[in-house]
């Protein structure tokens, strides 16, 4: 099976934007319903945990931050973002 036919994989699409970010960061799933999304350090920490698509990271330093994203359906999607003042 190669990846276009996996079931699902065609019609998602994840929007993580601005990219960079200065001050705020919003998260978008087309074609499902996001449940909740996270935002870890390059480190693994955790930052954040967020319900709403949109949130603010002014208080987050200069450099590169992985999001991991779940839609309602339980499936996660990661991205990485920059954070850039």
């Amino acid at each position: 099976m190669g990846l276009e036919e996996l079931p699902g994989l065609a019609e998602t699409t994840v929007l993580v934007s601005p990219n960079p970010a200065q001050d705020e960061l919003r998260v978008n799933i087309q074609g499902k319903t996001l449940n909740y999304w996270e935002v870890y350090n390059i480190e693994g920490k955790r930052l954040g945990n967020y319900r709403t698509s949109k949130v603010s990271v002014a208080d987050y330093l200069n450099g590169i931050y992985i999001v991991k994203i779940y839609d309602t359906e339980g499936n996660e999607y990661v991205e990485k973002m920059m954070i850039i003042k």
